[in-house]
């Protein structure tokens, strides 16, 4: 099942994978995959032991980066804020979720007017909401 889930990943993507598809190519009933598995995310964890750690890599970089831009609004007196790597990761959350939702989880590949969209109105947002005026 961990060979026909990596080969799923690698054809479709994690996010367009379903378990019905890790199913069918190894030639296994849902019920089989439950037996061993919770979720699509154990099974591909099984696989790369190694992967919720890299992500959280990925993320704590991305988080860094946003605390790093609150940091400079509160430097010059344009955010009063007591815990910056809350909302860093808050903010981080709110991206995360869209791109998951609009990107990863879209019937079609995104075109890059979408992905540009996207962080265009998310910085509106951060923009407006945290540095008004």
């Amino acid at each position: 099942m961990l060979d026909a889930a990596a080969r799923c990943f690698g054809e479709r993507g994690y996010a367009h994978t379903r378990i019905a598809d890790i199913t069918a190519e190894a030639g296994l009933s849902q019920d089989g995959f439950y037996r061993h598995f919770t979720d699509k995310r154990e099974i591909a964890a099984s696989h790369e032991p190694l992967l919720d750690e890299a992500w959280l890599d990925v993320r704590r970089a991305f988080l860094a980066r946003i605390e790093e831009w609150l940091r400079g609004l509160q430097d010059v007196g344009r955010l009063d804020v007591d815990d910056l790597p809350l909302l860093a990761d808050a903010l981080g959350g709110v991206l995360d979720q869209l791109a998951y939702t609009r990107l990863a989880l879209a019937r079609d590949d995104p075109r890059p007017t979408d992905v540009d969209a996207l962080a265009r109105v998310t910085g509106e947002i951060w923009s407006r909401t945290l540095a008004p005026g």
